[in-house]
């Protein structure tokens, strides 16, 4: 670990999307506190054409390797896997599910290796990504078939939603001043 340096930087919104095009392969070490959520950093990587490598293990306990060293130092954290990861990644198909150090080291070497039969493996998740992609309602037309039945009378246009949300947003903010 004395020879890693990590370096961020700040990426104006539109640039976002734009990095994670240029990559290979995202990788997510995210954990759930509830298992319930969605890992919204693979969400982003598969919407931007993304293979993804995610973790899928029952805690943060069960990492191994490197990466457990790494997180040895840091405070208890009570992260489960997420119970939902399969409504995104289908392992071998749009990504890869690891649930160790080496498992991870394994997938990396045979996606990212110069080898023809890595790129093949790498394309072949590419071509998945895309595909299960072009199936995936995108969100208007999930706000439409989901979220608008529940939230809008019937027969109430697109704008009605908007008016509506602001007047929860409203009375949310005046509960919390005044309530």
């Amino acid at each position: 670990l004395r020879r890693i340096g990590i370096a961020t930087l700040w990426l104006e919104p539109a640039d976002y999307p734009v990095l994670l095009g240029c990559a290979d392969l995202g990788v997510c070490l995210h954990g759930s506190t509830s298992g319930l959520d969605l890992p919204m950093k693979v969400l982003d990587m598969l919407g931007c054409g993304l293979p993804v490598c995610a973790v899928g293990l029952d805690s943060l306990s069960d990492l191994q390797g490197p990466a457990h060293s790494l997180l040895a130092h840091a405070p208890p954290l009570e992260l489960t896997r997420f119970d939902c990861l399969s409504e995104l990644v289908v392992d071998g198909t749009n990504g890869l599910i690891f649930r160790d150090a080496r498992q991870l080291a394994s997938q990396l070497l045979r996606l990212l290796a110069p080898t023809k039969e890595a790129a093949a493996a790498l394309a072949a998740l590419r071509a998945g990504v895309a595909a299960s992609e072009a199936k995936r309602p995108r969100w208007a037309e999930n706000w439409n078939e989901v979220a608008a039945p529940v939230l809008l009378p019937r027969g109430a246009g697109p704008h009605a939603a908007t008016r509506r949300l602001m007047r929860l947003g409203t009375l949310a903010l005046l509960v919390a001043l005044f309530g």
